[in-house]
């Protein structure tokens, strides 16, 4: 018997490839519900997408029939999906013991202590008074089901989650041009991103290592102090700084880079563009402190993991892929593997239905060892 399923959350196009899954399996018994439009910062990055215009995505700031579409879809549906929208759109449903599920990052992003009293309001007013059994998290990264079991909310109700991006059918070439390795960074410019490792990086490793080069692709509040590091570590004709690009330009990076690094720390809840680079067929070299890097990355396998943070952890892996350049392509490769057969949007559309469908008590609840809706 099928489901009725909506998913409320602000525009994003990290969003749609699953929208769009659902709606391939659901048809009209699916609704992508955008409550706010795109962030200025991701339209910037080049990030917005004609796809949020398609036609059967609700935008509720367009008109007051959207509105109402989407509080009938609250009352309706059998499944709700909501996420970075005010609580109170869904406190009656969720007290009326409708099934319902909440997609968040972690919560303690600078730690538990310096967290936690920021959190307490929220906490007393939208997550301790709807910890009911009809309430279900989906935790978008490694770390969030652990904040939440220290505020003792939804026990034996959270499932693994993420940001889930188009995967290519076709593996990736396995070929590589020859030449120096080519590294690859994108992104906002930003204190998070830990920017300054790579570089730092690269000035530690020019001397000892065969020749490679950096792209850093992207701007922000960081670039002109990375910029003027790059000067006095002498790497410019190792680095480059690219402008914003737009998506499918930065893919492309991707897919012809030997190795992507990824060096935010904790405040980076999920970290989309290593499912990017994964997909990509790109080795992957990520710090632990994004939320996406211990459920994707399993270490030298479909990519390699430092500690957030450690230089010395960093220049290790690198120094070793440098040296072994054959050896991205062959974690490239089982990267794409993985994404394409347990994190892609289709495999999570067709996991979610199967859990709501099991919870809903029409037909047995799965339990899948790992990937989207697996236990967190």
């Amino acid at each position: 018997m099928p489901i009725s399923v909506a998913f409320i959350t602000i525009s994003s196009i990290h969003q749609y490839p699953f929208g769009t899954s659902l709606r391939n399996i659901l048809g009209e018994d699916f609704n992508l519900i955008f409550t706010h439009p795109e962030s200025k910062d991701r339209v910037r990055m080049g990030r917005l997408s004609s796809s949020l215009e398609e036609p059967w995505i609700l935008r509720t700031w367009e008109s007051e029939e959207a509105v109402r579409k989407m509080r009938e879809c609250i009352n309706t549906c059998d499944v709700v999906i909501y996420g970075s929208v005010p609580t109170d759109l869904v406190r009656d449903r969720i007290q009326s013991g409708k099934l319902t599920f909440r997609y968040s990052e972690r919560l303690f992003k600078k730690g538990f202590l310096l967290g936690f009293p920021w959190w307490l309001r929220r906490l007393v007013r939208d997550f301790w008074p709807l910890n009911l059994p009809n309430h279900h998290l989906l935790c978008n990264g490694a770390y969030c089901a652990g904040d939440l079991r220290r505020v003792r909310m939804f026990n034996g109700r959270m499932w693994k989650w993420g940001y889930f991006i188009e995967v290519p059918s076709a593996a990736p070439p396995p070929a590589r041009r020859e030449g120096a390795v080519r590294l690859l960074w994108a992104g906002r410019m930003i204190d998070c991103k830990r920017l300054d490792l790579v570089l730092k990086a690269a000035g530690r490793l020019r001397a000892s290592s065969p020749p490679f080069m950096v792209d850093m692709i992207g701007d922000g509040l960081e670039r002109n102090r990375l910029v003027a590091l790059r000067e006095k570590l002498g790497l410019q004709n190792v680095v480059r700084f690219l402008t914003f690009m737009p998506v499918e330009q930065v893919k492309d990076a991707m897919r012809q880079a030997d190795i992507y690094v990824m060096s935010s720390n904790y405040l980076e809840g999920w970290g989309a563009v290593i499912n990017e680079a994964m997909a990509a067929g790109c080795c992957v070299v990520s710090s632990t402190g994004p939320g996406a890097a211990p459920w994707l990355i399993d270490h030298g396998r479909t990519g390699y993991l430092f500690p957030s943070g450690n230089l010395d952890g960093l220049c290790k892996v690198l120094a070793s892929l440098i040296d072994n350049p054959m050896q991205c392509r062959a974690i490239g490769q089982a990267a794409w593997e993985k994404m394409h057969s347990r994190w892609s949007p289709e495999v999570a559309a067709e996991r979610f239905i199967q859990l709501a469908s099991g919870l809903l008590g029409r037909g047995v609840p799965p339990d899948y060892p790992d990937g989207p809706c697996s236990r967190a």
